[in-house]
């Protein structure tokens, strides 16, 4: 069974519709570490971890049973809100981030390339 740690920023994921309670959904933006492809959370779980819009959090990510409906299930859980310094110590030790596709073969990972945008308050 899968249990990685992995560094993500969350963002909103405007892709998806509303959870049965209205919440929009969130997307984890992977830094660093293993993760599968299923980095979409409802808006309530992302809720009820407690997660910002915006920020970085080192997530244990672990696997859980399968699902006869959905396949292979993941659960995220919060280990910590990381700083600016933090981010980068722990980037540095977990390695490039690497998502994989839970459906096919995971011994063949495909590096992501950073997606960052760096915002100037004003």
């Amino acid at each position: 069974m899968f249990n990685e740690l992995i560094v993500a920023t969350v963002r909103p994921f405007t892709n998806g519709s509303p959870d049965k309670n209205g919440h929009e959904p969130r997307i984890l933006n992977v830094l660093a570490g293993k993760c599968p492809n299923r980095n979409v959370i409802s808006g309530t779980i992302a809720g009820n971890l407690g997660l910002s819009d915006n920020e970085t959090y080192l997530f244990q990510v672990r696997e859980t049973e399968p699902s006869e409906q959905y396949g292979r299930q993941f659960s995220y859980v919060v280990t910590k809100k990381l700083d600016a310094m933090e981010i980068v110590k722990v980037c540095k030790e977990l390695g490039s981030a690497v998502i994989f596709n839970v459906g096919g073969d995971s011994t063949a990972p495909s590096k992501v390339t950073r997606n960052t945008e760096i915002v100037e308050e004003v």
